[in-house]
This record gives structure tokens, C-alpha cells and sequence, in this order.
């Protein structure tokens, strides 16, 4: 019979119910054996290759965007650098914007202990 917190009956019906189940268990016995692994290893392969197709299939959609990139990347470069003629014999290869090119003798006064004649 039901009780309440104090102790008192409650005026309920009782359920129950009862079922049979039955579980049939084989032991192997022993240790796995060289087919076993065989076959866990191919199962393992049979789900590494579905990934990878599934991982493609779903790349596919997308596959433009590679040539896509690169296109504009060659057409930006080659309209971002204009063309320079090569130098010609005897003249000084042209200088790249913005680099500075140091003057002679503007080194910071130093000499060349070769060149200036002192014997150490």
C-alpha cells in the first residue's frame, strides 16, 4: 500500500507487471585470431574510404574557387608591377622604388684601413 510523508495510507491501486526476457550468450573463447584482426582491419579501411568520399563529394561544389583564385592573383600581379626593359650593356641596372642608394664616401666618415695610408 502507498504512504504519504506522515505515514498515512493513500488511496490508490497498485500496478505491476512482469515480463520474461530471455539473452543467449556464446563465448568466443580464446584470443582473436588472424582473420579477426583481418577483418577489423578492412572494416576499418571500408570507413576511412567512405570519409574520404564523403569528404570530397562535399569539397566538389566548391572545386571553381582553386583556378578562380589563382586567376586573379596572376592578373593582379602582372597589373601591379609594370614592366621593366632589361639594362643594356654599361648601364646601371634601374633601382627599385622607394630603395635608397648610398652615396660614395657618405659611410659615416670611416675609411678603408687599406686605402688610408696608416701602418699598424
Amino acid at each position: 500500500m502507498p504512504l504519504d510523508v506522515e505515514g498515512n495510507v493513500i488511496p490508490a491501486r497498485e500496478v505491476s507487471n512482469t515480463q520474461s526476457i530471455t539473452v543467449f550468450a556464446e563465448d568466443p573463447g580464446g584470443l582473436p585470431g588472424f582473420m579477426d584482426g583481418l577483418a577489423a582491419s578492412w572494416n576499418f579501411l571500408e570507413t576511412v574510404w567512405g570519409l574520404l568520399v564523403l569528404l570530397a563529394g562535399s569539397l566538389l561544389p566548391f572545386i571553381w574557387v582553386i583556378p578562380l583564385a589563382w586567376w586573379l592573383w596572376q592578373r593582379r600581379r602582372r597589373t601591379a608591377e609594370p614592366r621593366q626593359e632589361p639594362a643594356q650593356a654599361g648601364e646601371p641596372a634601374p633601382a627599385a622604388v622607394g630603395a635608397s642608394v648610398p652615396e660614395p664616401g657618405a659611410d659615416g666618415g670611416e675609411e678603408d684601413a687599406e686605402g688610408s695610408g696608416e701602418n699598424a
